[in-house]
């Protein structure tokens, strides 16, 4: 019997086992097993009740259905009732017997597979439950490359990001989310930014919220970002962008049920602001005198505020209790513009110029070494 015949014949009596096992318990299926196509399809529909077994003979069981669905990858919907199977397992211990074959199926598929997507999307919100997304996820740019090379139309390119993002941040794994976010907002142009107006909300609510994002400029071309511009949300962004905590203050005033609506702490935003203000005060001054640090940032403690600013690694400074000031010995940039990239440039430019030389000595030296050598 050759190969292409013998498979068939293999797979209706694996459908036979899993049928009979199916009925005894409880399963919705007639007596007998029909032929291999609609036996599949039947059994797919009732394989929930897979989770009234063993933990052991329920995975077993299920990759059965792995081994089927690789070999017949013609049928949509068995890819999409078998995933949302899954996805329904019903205890955690069930949750994980679910993420590893739906892993097993992802991973045995050809990665030209455009089926391959479902089952990604399904793989995702049960790494969610099992606390699993860094397992399916690693990296921006790999998955963004895949998602092309399968030709996965921009919708569903959207929906498995948005999916994503919401996994990572209830793994708290906000700063790997906001990445997701903004290569889903990079999807958008002019013509449809509108659509992704909640998208964008989420995006600056989840940057403003995270303790440890303070540069946010990059938001601002997104063209979602850009199509709320005018809106309270839009200056409260440039807020944190530009100004300082007196501003945010001041904008919270009038603005409470905003702040409040979007999930955002006030305190902890007034925290992030002023370790913001104390940012640009360092990239203006070297030297920066107490009282107008306790004026600019409302504190009355800065010895103590310094201490904690200087602990997130943002300003190198040191505190001199004498002088009553703080001596800044460098900083982060709050903002990285046209003129921080000219500064880079000009850095940049500098350090190969120094090697040059360096390069140019060293072979003088060597060359008059070898002269004397010679002599």
């Amino acid at each position: 019997m050759s190969l292409s015949m013998f498979i068939p014949v293999m797979f209706n009596e694996q459908c036979d086992e899993i049928h009979q096992l199916f009925l005894e318990y409880g399963a919705p299926l007639g007596p007998t097993a029909k032929e291999l196509d609609p036996e599949i399809s039947d059994l797919i529909r009732v394989c929930d009740v897979c989770f009234k077994m063993p933990e052991n003979d329920a995975e077993s069981v299920l990759n059965g259905f792995v081994s089927i669905l690789i070999c017949k990858t013609d049928n949509v919907d068995d890819f999409i009732g078998f995933c949302k199977c899954l996805e329904a397992a019903p205890t955690p211990k069930m949750q994980e017997v679910a993420f590893n074959v739906l892993y097993n199926f992802f991973e045995g598929l050809p990665e030209d597979c455009m089926n391959r997507v479902n089952v990604y999307m399904s793989l995702i919100k049960l790494a969610g439950l099992t606390k699993s997304v860094s397992e399916v996820f690693q990296d921006v740019a790999p998955l963004k490359k895949w998602l092309k090379e399968v030709r996965c139309p921009v919708a569903e390119m959207r929906e498995v990001y948005r999916a994503l993002h919401k996994e990572l941040l209830n793994c708290q794994m906000s700063d790997m989310g906001l990445k997701v976010m903004v290569e889903l907002l990079s999807t958008y142009s002019e013509q449809d930014a509108t659509e992704a107006r909640a998208d964008a909300e989420r995006c600056i609510a989840a940057t403003l919220a995270d303790p440890n994002t303070f540069l946010m400029d990059h938001l601002l071309p997104l063209k979602p970002i850009k199509a709320l511009q005018g809106q309270p949300i839009h200056e409260l962004l440039k807020i944190f962008i530009y100004e300082k905590v007196a501003t945010y203050k001041e904008f919270y005033q009038h603005n409470k049920q905003l702040v409040d609506g979007l999930g955002l702490d006030h305190e902890r935003n007034v925290d992030k602001m002023r370790l913001l203000t104390f940012m640009m005060m360092a990239e203006k001054q070297r030297e920066i005198l107490f009282e107008d640090i306790a004026r600019e940032l409302d504190v009355v403690d800065v010895e103590a505020f310094t201490i904690s600013a200087l602990k997130t690694k943002l300003v190198s400074a040191k505190i001199n209790q004498m002088g009553r000031k703080i001596v800044v010995i460098s900083t982060m940039h709050r903002t990285f513009e046209r003129n921080e990239w000219e500064k880079l440039r000009e850095t940049l430019q500098g350090w190969f110029t120094r090697l040059d030389e360096v390069e140019q000595c060293t072979s003088q030296l060597i060359d008059a070494q070898g002269s004397v050598s010679k002599a």
